[in-house]
């Protein structure tokens, strides 16, 4: 492998929290605590993972939306991951909106500004491949290609958009000309194999940072969980995917396909697997319950807080 044994063994313990409190959440959620739906990001854990690991507190990084658990790898307590208080320019998450895309130009912004500033952020923008059709995005990608900024856009390719496959939307078989069309180094990866994409992933972030200018990254995987989950107890039927194709994919999933190469590589035994397991499981214990002691921030503060931090 291309990484230390100790980065390897970070990596797992990060995937491992990121998949256990999207259950609890999903639990949570069915439980009645929380209303609305639930998107659950199975399957996808190793992107954005890769991503926080080459980053540093101070980058930006704003996740694709099934992704947000991931931010605890940004800075953020486990307990304000659970809350979903996550909005902290200071530590690189400027928010995002519900209609996906349109906090493409904020994050551009703040790339510009890093480069104003000469402070060596960087910026990563990950979207799904539905939402890498917005016109938001393509806006800041022509922005960030024309003034070199230091920025990496990343394409997490789940394969359907909402209910549609993506080669329904795509008249192309490369997603990767998107970022060619702009000028950009471009480059696709599997986004299921946790340590291909961490050296994707620093590829172009170490060149956005060092003045190179913005990358395209199209990190592919596959959505496990349905579209969205409706009322607890409420079955989704996904009538748009075949059930063998779900099937087919779970032996391909990035933890367990994780643990397989761990295993094989004499980097963790079982035993020790077992071991990292358990004790993440006493932590989101607690972060679970001390969520419920995270104070809200009011919007004066709110926007305060954005000005002085930004």
């Amino acid at each position: 492998m291309s990484v230390s044994k100790e980065k390897q063994i970070e990596l797992y313990r990060n995937m491992v929290t990121m998949r256990s409190m999207q259950e609890r959440i999903y639990q949570w959620y069915l439980s009645g605590v929380t209303k609305g739906n639930f998107a659950d990001g199975r399957g996808e854990e190793a992107i954005p993972l890769a991503i926080t690991a080459n980053l540093r507190d101070d980058d930006y990084f704003k996740p694709n939306f099934r992704s947000f658990m991931s931010m605890f790898d940004k800075g953020f307590s486990l307990s304000e991951c659970f809350a979903f208080k996550l909005f902290d320019p200071a530590r690189g998450f400027l928010g995002f909106a519900l209609s996906l895309g349109e906090e493409a130009g904020i994050y551009t912004g703040a790339a510009l500004s890093a480069q104003m500033r000469g402070t060596d952020q960087v910026a990563v923008y990950a979207v799904g491949e539905g939402t890498a059709s917005r016109g938001p995005i393509h806006e800041a990608m022509v922005t960030a290609a024309a003034w070199d900024l230091p920025m990496v856009f990343v394409v997490q390719n789940n394969h359907y958009c909402g209910g549609t496959h993506w080669k329904k939307v795509y008249k192309i078989d490369d997603l990767n000309v998107r970022g060619k069309s702009y000028g950009m180094p471009s480059v696709e990866v599997d986004g299921n194999d946790i340590v291909a994409t961490y050296d994707a992933v620093k590829t172009c972030v170490d060149r956005a940072r060092a003045g190179g200018g913005p990358s395209f990254i199209v990190a592919n995987t596959y959505r496990l969980s349905p579209y969205f989950e409706r009322a607890p107890g409420e079955v989704v039927e996904e009538i748009y995917r075949p059930a063998e194709e779900v099937e087919a994919q779970e032996s391909n999933e990035p933890v367990g396909s994780y643990r397989t190469v761990l295993k094989n590589e004499g980097v963790l035994t079982d035993a020790e697997m077992a071991s990292i397991d358990a004790e993440i499981s006493e932590a989101l214990e607690a972060a679970f319950i001390g969520a419920a002691e995270v104070p809200a921030m009011d919007f004066d503060t709110y926007c305060k807080f954005a000005v002085d931090t930004l």
